[in-house]
Formats: structure tokens, sequence, C-alpha cells
């Protein structure tokens, strides 16, 4: 099974936040084979994403953007989490 993970944290920003609005709203209709992806969103955005796809996963990844915590933390989680691929927006 391919693990593919999506930061998801822009989610409630302008510009990007839009295209990951669209990005998971149609990831979720595609088929999805083998493939599980993990949408890493911050603790703000959690309940405003609706998944209606066993193969689409949130997790929570509450780690500001450009501070060392990110540097650190979110790449702890992604370790953790084993993933073939992440899509950084």
């Amino acid at each position: 099974m391919k693990k593919i993970g999506i930061d998801a944290r822009l989610y409630s920003q302008t510009g990007v936040g839009t295209y990951l609005k669209n990005l998971i709203f149609y990831l979720q209709k595609k088929q999805l084979g083998d493939e599980k992806y993990f949408i890493y969103l911050m603790a703000d955005d959690f309940d405003k994403v609706i998944i209606h796809n066993k193969n689409v996963v949130k997790k929570i990844a509450n780690f500001k953007w450009h501070t060392f915590l990110e540097q650190i933390g979110f790449a702890i989680q992604l370790y953790l989490d084993n993933l073939d691929l992440v899509h950084f927006t």
C-alpha cells in the first residue's frame, strides 16, 4: 500500500487554502486503490474537513509554519507515519 501525506496546514489561508480545499474534495471522489492519504491539518481546521473516503485519514499537525518546532516536530511525525511521498503545498 502506498502512503501519501498532504501538508494541509494552510487550509484556512487564502490562495493555497483554496487549492487544498479543492484537492481534498476531488481526492475523495477518486477511486483509490492501494493508496492511503494522510491529510495533515492544524487543530483549528481539523473539524472543518469532512472525510468520506476510507482511504483518506485526517491527522492533527499543529506545527506553525516557518518555526523551529515545524522543522523538528513535523518532520518526526512524517517519519513515524512511514510515508512514501509527501505533498508540501
